[in-house]
């Protein structure tokens, strides 16, 4: 249902200046697929994509600095793409977001609050500088992410991906058969 609505309406979010809830996080367990999805969703409906990871940080202030290089480039992409009148979205996938998007247990975790701070900032430029760019997220533990992260208007929808059926692998196996026979 997202892939639709954000096929049919999202070319109308720059155009008509509409508060779409288009960012979303995938979640589900390791191995499930989440990224496997995402990349052909990228290949199919973006313009151009950037794959992000925000892992831990070996010096303060580095993963902050990694977030703003992210979204400028995209920025960059999506305003090019508005001149040319380009409707596909640019889009930014952030691989892990729990690595840094965590609840903020204490006063005295600064480097995880000026994390989930800079997402958050990241959000809200997107939507007041009505940028055609939509975020995508992984993770395996939507539990711990801070809740203003997992909010309408910023990664508000939320997918889940379970490993396959027994009944889904077996038509699976029956479809690439069936591809193999025709070969």
């Amino acid at each position: 249902m997202w892939l639709n609505s954000f096929k049919l309406l999202s070319q109308y979010q720059t155009k008509f200046k509409l508060e779409l809830d288009n960012h979303v996080l995938f979640c589900g367990p390791p191995g499930s697929g989440k990224s496997f999805i995402i990349d052909k969703f990228c290949e199919n409906e973006a313009s151009y994509f950037v794959k992000a990871n925000f892992e831990s940080q070996i010096y303060v202030g580095s993963n902050i600095e990694k977030q703003q290089k992210v979204y400028q480039g995209a920025k960059k992409l999506a305003t090019f793409n508005a001149q040319r009148g380009e409707t596909k979205p640019v889009v930014i996938v952030i691989e892990e977001i729990d690595a840094v998007g965590v609840k903020v247990l204490s006063d005295h975790d600064t480097s995880s609050k000026s994390g989930v701070d800079a997402l958050l900032k990241m959000f809200d430029n997107i939507h007041e500088e009505n940028l055609n760019i939509i975020v995508v997220a992984t993770t395996n533990n939507p539990e711990v992410l801070n809740d203003a992260l997992v909010r309408p208007g910023r990664l508000g929808r939320r997918i889940q991906v379970n490993y396959p059926t027994d009944e889904e692998l077996k038509k699976l196996a029956d479809y690439l058969q069936k591809v193999m026979e025709k070969g």
